[in-house]
């Protein structure tokens, strides 16, 4: 199990009175599930995802949340929009509840978040390890900062020559976590041990079969996924760079909305980032080309 740097902010929130109903989302496999049963022990934990006993879940009042469930995770809450509105009622009429609310879809879950949740909501997106994390070795491990971090951190103490990762008394658990994370990216799941190489390729081939048979026919209802397949290898391809619609268009052979379509599902489900332009002046930086950055 790796340490997770958000844990300490996740537990600061939750202190708080604006995190009494914490939402976490993020990518498929990023850990959601297993963090915030480590962090809230104490809280019930209900899938939603199950067909059996969502619908009972489905029928309980906000009363009965209030006394079967006072502080519970929900996972996979987007499956049973319904209950957004309940934990909303019981979160109005009563301060002692607190709920963590998790999903896979942004665009199932925030939306519906942001119509009844707005005010009432923390909402907290979860990526996969990134390299620091990817060097511990258990959940208690202190994460270390980035080189990059320490540099928007504490700009003041910027030295004059950045520090040479081959001089670092922790270049061995670099270089480690650096040569797995280009491998196989950096999903909690590929960290264990016991997994082979093939077995790794494996699971991320598996991955990709989800991704495609379940997210997207969920975000976009997509009857032929050729087009968005050739998109996405095309994106992955292009990687950081700036991104030209028109071309984009042309090489996959659907139209320019189509593909700003599509990549605004690759953005929703958190499979691509459009960074947006910058330049000093602020005008420019709207009419400027955005760069795409394909996610882990």
């Amino acid at each position: 199990m790796k340490a997770r740097k958000i844990t300490k902010y996740i537990l600061e929130v939750a202190r708080k009175k604006q995190g009494r109903i914490l939402t976490v989302t993020g990518a498929r496999q990023t850990g959601k599930t297993t963090l915030a049963r480590l962090l809230f022990p104490q809280y019930a934990y209900l899938s939603i995802e199950d067909p059996v006993l969502r619908p009972s879940y489905t029928r309980l009042t906000a009363a009965q949340w209030k006394d079967l469930y006072p502080f519970a995770i929900l996972d996979e809450v987007q499956k049973a929009p319904v209950l957004v509105e309940s934990i909303k009622a019981v979160y109005d009429q009563w301060e002692e509840p607190r709920y963590v609310l998790l999903g896979s879809s942004q665009i199932l879950l925030l939306e519906k978040v942001k119509e009844s949740l707005a005010g009432r909501s923390t909402i907290i997106e979860l990526y996969p390890l990134t390299l620091p994390e990817l060097e511990t070795s258990s959940w208690d491990d202190t994460v270390p900062n980035s080189c990059f971090q320490n540099c928007l951190l504490y700009p003041q103490e910027l030295p004059s020559l950045l520090p040479s990762f081959l001089l670092s008394d922790r270049h061995g658990s670099i270089d480690k976590a650096w040569k797995h994370y280009l491998r196989f990216g950096g999903y909690p799941a590929l960290t264990d041990p016991q997994l082979s190489d093939e077995d790794r390729f494996s699971w991320l081939s598996q991955y990709v079969k989800t991704y495609l048979e379940r997210d997207v026919r969920d975000l976009a209802a997509l009857r032929d996924l050729e087009p968005f397949v050739n998109l996405q290898q095309y994106l992955a391809l292009q990687t950081s760079a700036q991104l030209n619609v028109t071309h984009a268009a042309n090489q996959v052979g659907v139209s320019v909305k189509t593909v700003q379509r599509y990549i605004r599902y690759l953005e929703l489900s958190y499979q691509a980032l459009v960074l947006p332009a910058w330049s000093k002046n602020i005008n420019k930086r709207l009419v400027k080309t955005p760069k795409v950055h394909m996610l882990d």
